[in-house]
């Protein structure tokens, strides 16, 4: 629901899952993540989960295997000639025009995929992941995990959501020092003793 999965080597980060409630009725309700929902009779609940992120770069895709994509319905013409460079013309590939479509789309500046918090350069981690590790840079998350796992373990999910939201209420990213200066006033306030 906020992490798509990883592109490789070009490929692009997949969608994320999503969840909707009569989603062909007349007024569909997105939901995103939910824990418990109850339905009423004749409701509907549609969730989605990702499927997985590109592998490659998408101009290079063989033509065959994005229309075989098309005729199985994983792709529409717009996605493909968006995605792909693959121009379609009455439900089949118009080869000149997709050539010239991916020769434009080739020489255009394409935005980096610039991997997040340390990732590799042949990933693509998403937008989701990017905005997340902007905030949970890697010495944060790691000063994090030293803070939660001072409390005891029934209690860490409980102390990690509370320090989450704590954090995602900053504005800007949090150095380690105001980290601690977060955890020392969260514990009394949930009654959490570290080490017991």
């Amino acid at each position: 629901f906020k992490f798509q999965p990883w592109g490789l080597d070009g490929g692009r980060a997949g969608a994320t899952g999503d969840a909707w409630l009569n989603p062909d009725g007349p007024t569909p309700e997105r939901l995103g993540k939910i824990n418990m929902l109850r339905l009423g009779v004749g409701e509907v609940l549609s969730v989605r989960t990702p499927g997985g992120g590109g592998f490659g770069d998408p101009l290079e895709r063989p033509l065959d295997e994005v229309q075989a994509d098309l005729r199985a319905g994983f792709v529409t013409a717009g996605a493909a000639m968006r995605d792909y460079g693959v121009v379609v013309v009455d439900g089949a590939v118009d080869h000149a025009a997709t050539a010239a479509r991916r020769q434009a789309m080739a020489a255009a500046p394409r935005a980096a995929a610039a991997p997040a918090g340390g990732w590799p350069a042949r990933f693509d981690g998403g937008s989701g992941r990017a905005a997340h590790e902007r905030l949970f840079t890697p010495e944060l998350s790691d000063a994090m995990a030293a803070l939660l796992y001072t409390v005891p373990a029934a209690a860490r999910y409980f102390a990690k959501q509370q320090l989450f939201a704590r954090i995602r209420a900053e504005t800007g990213a949090v150095p380690v020092a105001r980290l601690n200066a977060i955890w020392a006033q969260m514990l009394p306030e949930l009654g959490l003793i570290p080490g017991a």
